[in-house]
């Protein structure tokens, strides 16, 4: 492997790059002897992380007025041709601050820069990586394969095996070290050394040139005498000189190759426009001389890049990265894009936009061509202007546009399943390599180009091959057809005809491809494609999956209650608190360059108002960022298409041009009623509760435990009802005994809960019958309650098919519970406790149950109601002093678990400082926001165990409202990490 200086693995697969400087307290480069290490960004491949490293101690240098050359550590590029980046040094120099230089090696590796920098830059090296060495501490061991009999002689009879033959000073002796192994094997077994099936670190013509060192190695019959013999030539110091002068001559003669093959790839991507091209599509079937073996060697890229199908032209230089809108999948490569269907599969701009397969290619270009094809498809469908797409195409717009053609085919497509069968047609006629060979060339030399890497080509008119000859600087696709006709059949007969009668390299014609429509719909659905062929709208299709998630929701019910009972809502204290993923800048406004992190949108009284803030902050995100609301890749509580509909209420969020302002914009529609009033009408009805919260009724656990703050109603169930009641004839239950509660387990119910007009269905699981009599309900948005049927207005409906297995699964649950449940009951059943509800009030109860999925069931004293409750979540105090000793060691390591980098406690740590330090009298104490960011600076760079430490402690000292004591150690920690005297403000 490739040997990189400063690049390190990290547990996550990605690959770590640090640097050693002295900065100050805004990140800028300081002079000094007392440098720390510093992390400057990671990244998905190693050879990406390699460049980055060595642009980063070329910004030091330049920071500090130095020379680049004068640094004292290693580069992994030659230093010249990273000097000759004069573009890239420009951009360096603007960089004031570690922040900016990361913020520039992001997007250096998001547009593909880095990678190309590496295909160029490392080529030399990746081609002079070493085989057969290794290091071990300060010495480089030499291994070679080979059989060896009782007297450590070479024998063809033996079993070959790795041997050690010595430890040298270099890498460069140790490799030379080996291959004369090599050929001293060859040699004693009478084999020439052309047929080693090794891989040699040193051109062989030269090895075999060295008559003096052939002759010796013959005199050495054994390992040993072999082992001796480069001992002695690396003391004498002829290892050394026979590696530098072997590699010496072999760079030279890769170097030389490599131009050679930039040239003759040029030249021959020039040339292979022909003159007179009937078809945009037909590429000059004409074959070219291969490069030669070393060209190929150097063009060559190791250590994770893998090379690509495309050899012809600049693409061994392409970033994969580069292609948008295409991913690996176990048949090929997959093509997708975004589009509006309706449900004839055709393109509407009423309907919500969802992603769609293309299908799948045998290579990436031909996904990526596929792909730049259905994005203009869509475009010509709606009737607008290619060049008006939101998308970024992987192939130049221009010569997509430039082919007829295939334009004409595109707009015959009807449907979705008609642009399929065109791009398969296309796929097994060779249409789309061909395509993607020519316009994914010139691309990728534009990208080359663009970071000051592309050489001059050689003039289109210089001759190379049979081709250039009768097109002599005549651009690619200039000749066009027209637009498709109802005579293209007999055009194309016409066309064929005059194929025949072209010479010896020109172009061949490829008809293209016709849907047929005597195909299935099926049979032409791409595999992995989502079809949907139901008549209803959206929201009743979203409606009618309510039902079947109750399978996916019940499928496997976790150990414990999820911390969310809403997607992006969590308890804090007695509120309610909405939190998103963002990058902010130091403004506070959204920035994609910006790693994303957990920020609290605000808290609120009622869950339902916290799942509809969270999902106006994410819709405003994603407007402030110039992106679709139906990208974002969370979930969102509300339906989307609805939510889209509110076009004055997003109109008023795209005002607020900051963080904070979307904050107070939120908090004013939670006091002026607003956020309920959307969630009655944007939630599903699985969701929306916002009446039942108003009058008490909580089908799920909305407040801790679903306890009624109100008096409630029970609604009796209709006397005399048949409990087998029908859908259709909307009948109801009638009541049922106790003891026939069992036979419920296993079934599916819809629940009628409000009063007056708010009274809405709920549909659930029974999971399972508490000795109570009670039924555990789990609802179909994961939410879970206790009912008592023979209160609630109840009736069963028929399960989703997903669900049997589930129902199965529920009915043996129930009978007995599972083990957990009834080591937890057996544990807890008894025990008095007192839960914080929002209205500020301690309520003792005591535990009566604990259901399979880890709740409680708690018997409050003041009204004799049984309620769920989650221990881990909800503020609890135990009235025995062990179970609250036991209590605490729970929450502290579910706490710690909380704190760890990347996961949402993270961010909610932040957003806490970030609160405590505008409390009143926290900047009095010292501790302010800037501290905070700081600290949180220094949190980014610790490993898990010793920041989920330092949270726990700081968690501690904010609880307790010793801010002066927080604001102490968080300085004291910024100050030794930025090397401040601790006396330092």
């Amino acid at each position: 492997m490739l040997t990189l200086t400063g690049v390190q693995a990290t547990k996550q697969g990605n690959w770590q790059i640090q640097i050693y400087a002295l900065l100050d307290s805004c990140g800028r480069v300081v002079a000094g002897a007392e440098k720390r290490q510093r992390t400057t960004g990671r990244f998905a491949d190693r050879l990406e992380a390699a460049v980055a490293r060595d642009l980063c101690v070329i910004w030091l240098q330049l920071r500090l007025g130095c020379d680049p050359a004068a640094a004292g550590e290693a580069f992994n590029c030659p230093l010249n041709s990273l000097l000759q980046q004069e573009a890239l040094l420009g951009q360096l120099r603007e960089c004031p601050s570690l922040r900016d230089l990361r913020q520039l090696l992001e997007g250096l590796a998001a547009t593909g820069h880095l990678r190309c920098l590496a295909a160029t830059l490392l080529t030399q090296r990746t081609a002079a990586a070493f085989v057969g060495v290794q290091q071990i501490r300060n010495s480089w061991m030499a291994h070679v394969t080979v059989g060896l009999d009782e007297q450590l002689r070479p024998s063809g009879a033996a079993e070959r095996k790795g041997y050690s033959v010595g430890s040298f000073g270099s890498e460069e002796e140790g490799a030379a070290a080996r291959d004369v192994a090599i050929i001293w094997r060859q040699l004693v077994l009478g084999a020439s050394p052309y047929k080693a099936h090794e891989k040699l670190n040193l051109p062989l013509d030269g090895l075999l040139q060295q008559e003096a060192l052939l002759a010796q190695l013959k005199l050495c019959p054994s390992l040993r005498d072999l082992r001796q013999l480069l001992e002695g030539l690396a003391v004498a110091g002829e290892l050394r000189r026979l590696a530098t002068t072997l590699l010496t001559q072999r760079t030279t003669a890769v170097a030389a190759a490599t131009g050679q093959h930039a040239a003759a790839t040029a030249a021959a991507a020039a040339a292979a426009a022909p003159a007179a091209m009937d078809s945009p599509l037909a590429v000059s079937m004409t074959p070219t001389a291969a490069p030669p073996p070393a060209a190929a060697a150097a063009s060559a890229v190791a250590d994770g890049i893998d090379a690509p199908s495309l050899s012809a032209g600049l693409t061994a230089a392409l970033p994969k990265r580069l292609f948008v809108g295409i991913t690996r999948q176990e048949k090929g490569w997959q093509a997708g894009m975004w589009v509006s269907l309706d449900e004839q599969q055709r393109l509407s701009s009423a309907a919500r936009k969802t992603s769609k397969s293309l299908g799948c290619f045998g290579s990436m270009e031909e996904a990526a061509m596929a792909r730049d094809i259905g994005v203009i498809w869509k475009q010509l469908g709606v009737g607008a202007s290619p060049h008006a797409a939101s998308e970024k195409l992987n192939a130049p717009m221009d010569s997509l546009l430039q082919q007829e053609a295939l334009l004409g085919q595109l707009r015959e497509c009807s449907s979705l399943r008609d642009l399929r069968q065109l791009l398969e047609g296309l796929a097994a006629t060779g249409h789309l390599r061909r395509l993607a060979a020519t316009l994914l060339t010139q691309r990728t030399a534009a990208v080359a180009a663009a970071i000051g890497e592309q050489q001059a080509a050689p003039a289109a008119s210089q001759p190379v091959g049979p081709a250039s000859a009768t097109a002599p600087g005549v651009q690619h696709a200039a000749a066009a057809l027209p637009a498709a006709s109802p005579d293209s059949a007999a055009a194309a007969d016409g066309q064929a005809g005059r194929s025949e009668e072209q010479p010896s390299g020109a172009a061949a014609e490829l008809p293209l491809v016709q849907p047929s429509a005597a195909v299935e719909p099926a049979a032409r659905d791409a595999p992995g494609s989502v079809v949907v062929r139901s008549e209803r709208s959206p929201e009743a299709a979203a409606d009618a999956l309510a039902g079947s998630a109750i399978a996916q929701q019940t499928a496997a019910v976790p150990a414990r209650r999820r911390k969310g009972r809403m997607a992006g809502v969590t308890l804090r204290g007695c509120k309610w608190q909405a939190t998103v993923y963002i990058g902010l800048t130091p403004e506070g406004r959204p920035s994609d360059a910006i790693d994303r992190i957990s920020r609290a949108a605000g808290s609120f009284e009622a869950i339902l108002e916290a799942g509809i803030a969270r999902d106006l902050a994410i819709s405003w995100r994603q407007l402030a960022l110039g992106a679709p609301i139906e990208a974002a890749t969370e979930a969102f509580n509300a339906r989307l298409p609805m939510l889209q509909r509110e076009s004055a209420l997003l109109a008023q969020l795209q005002r607020c041009a900051t963080w904070r302002e979307l904050r107070t914009q939120l908090q004013q529609y939670a006091e002026q009623g607003k956020l309920a009033e959307l969630a009655g009408r944007l939630l599903p009805p699985a969701l929306s509760a916002a009446a039942a919260v108003a009058a008490g009724r909580h089908p799920a656990a909305d407040l801790p435990g679903g306890r009624r703050l109100r008096a409630r109603a029970p609604i009796k169930l209709e006397e005399g009802a048949d409990e087998e009641g029908s859908e259709e004839d909307g009948q109801r239950p009638a009541k049922r005994n106790k003891s026939d509660g069992h036979a419920a387990v296993g079934r599916c119910i819809e629940v009628w809960l409000g009063e007056g007009s708010s009274r809405q269905p709920f549909t659930g699981l029974v999971v399972e019958r508490i000795p109570s009599g009670k039924h555990h309900v789990l609802f179909s948005d994961g939410e879970e309650a206790l009912l008592d049927f023979e209160e609630e207005d109840v009736r069963f409906i028929e399960c989703p098919s997903e669900a049997a297995a589930v129902a199965e699964a529920a009915r043996a649950a129930s009978k007995p519970a599972d083990a957990a449940a009834a080591a937890a009951s057996k544990r807890d059943k008894g025990q008095r406790l007192s839960v914080l509800w929002p209205d500020g009030q301690w309520w003792s109860g005591k535990i009566t149950y604990a259901v399979g999925t880890g709740l409680h069931c708690v018997r409050y004293d003041d009204d004799n109601s049984e309620l769920l409750v989650d221990v881990m979540e909800e503020q609890v105090k135990w009235h025995s002093a062990e179970r609250q000793q036991e209590h605490e060691r729970q929450l502290r390591q579910y706490r710690r678990q909380d704190a760890a980098p990347g996961e949402e406690g993270s961010g909610d740590l932040f957003d806490y400082m970030m609160a405590c330090a505008e409390a009143p009298g926290a900047e009095a104490a010292g501790l302010t926001g800037e501290l905070v960011c700081q600290y949180q600076e220094l949190l980014d760079t610790l490993q898990p165990p010793a920041r989920a430490a330092k949270e726990e402690r700081l968690r501690k000292q904010l609880a307790a409202g010793k801010f002066g004591n927080a604001a102490a150690m968080m300085r004291m920690a910024v100050n030794l990490a930025l090397g401040t005297p601790p006396g330092a403000a």
